[in-house]
């Protein structure tokens, strides 16, 4: 399968030939794990990303099926999922090309492409500026919405934390600037989301706040916002739901930083 812009597959004599130029595409390397790569180039005189997947192998696709987790074995993956974001009007990547090769899972090569959202900055960096009290009641305000709008229509990101949060930093910051929500090759897509994911994607958040040391008020104040009800009523119906979230995330800020609670 092969979704290009026309005028790119103008330029191949066949999908063959055009998946085979993507898929070895040169460029700046990002980020480069065992079976993934993202890379920056430049197509046509415009910058892009792309986000090339190898074959995993069926050891990877059965540790993952043993852990209950959905491996990850196509860029369609987050093809799908971006797509879903532009519907619902959520701020992300723009997909432009996707390329898959192969029906066996444990051998399927593909990429995606998306462009280039620059200048930003990860909200994980903003947090940690010196910025006024408002600015960032704003921030805790968008996060929230956004994450609520995403879990109430189906969505989980699986790797939900303020660095894949991202702003434009070539216009000031206000009431109708646009956060964006990036690295959606996990995210899963489904009718409604288990509470299993929402305590995995919300102890995401949780734990980011932790790290750039957030307040507890800041918490309670995203979580009055992602609910919409008011505090005192989610604080006395939803207290084991709560409890598990901090849990998570005490656990995973305890492995990230042993030293830092010895």
């Amino acid at each position: 399968m092969l979704i290009l812009p026309p005028i790119w597959a103008s330029h191949f004599k066949n999908e063959k030939e055009a998946f085979d130029f993507f898929m070895n595409q040169k460029g700046e390397v990002f980020r480069s794990q065992k079976n993934r790569k993202t890379v920056r180039f430049n197509y046509l005189g415009a910058p892009y990303f792309i986000k090339i997947h190898h074959a995993i192998g069926w050891k990877e696709i059965l540790k993952n099926w043993i852990s209950l987790k959905k491996p990850v074995i196509s860029a369609r993956q987050e093809w799908e999922a971006l797509k879903k974001l532009e519907k619902l009007g959520i701020p992300s990547l723009e997909p432009v090309a996707l390329g898959e090769k192969g029906y066996n899972p444990a051998t399927k090569q593909s990429f995606i492409i998306t462009k280039e959202l620059s200048p930003h900055c990860s909200l994980v960096d903003l947090f940690q500026k010196n910025f006024n009290f408002s600015y960032k009641i704003q921030l805790i305000k968008k996060v929230a919405l956004l994450a609520q709008q995403l879990h109430e229509q189906g969505m989980n990101h699986r790797d939900f934390y303020l660095c894949h949060f991202v702003v434009k930093t070539d216009v000031p910051f206000d009431e109708g600037s646009k956060i964006y929500l990036m690295d959606l090759h996990r995210a899963q897509i489904r009718k409604y989301v288990p509470k299993r994911w929402l305590i995995k994607d919300l102890s995401g958040l949780y734990f980011s706040a932790m790290e750039i040391r957030l307040s507890f008020r800041d918490c309670l104040r995203f979580l009055k916002v992602y609910r919409g009800k008011k505090l005192k009523i989610i604080l006395k119906e939803e207290t084991k739901f709560l409890n598990q979230i901090r849990k998570r995330a005490v656990k995973l800020y305890e492995h990230s930083y042993p030293k830092t609670l010895a």
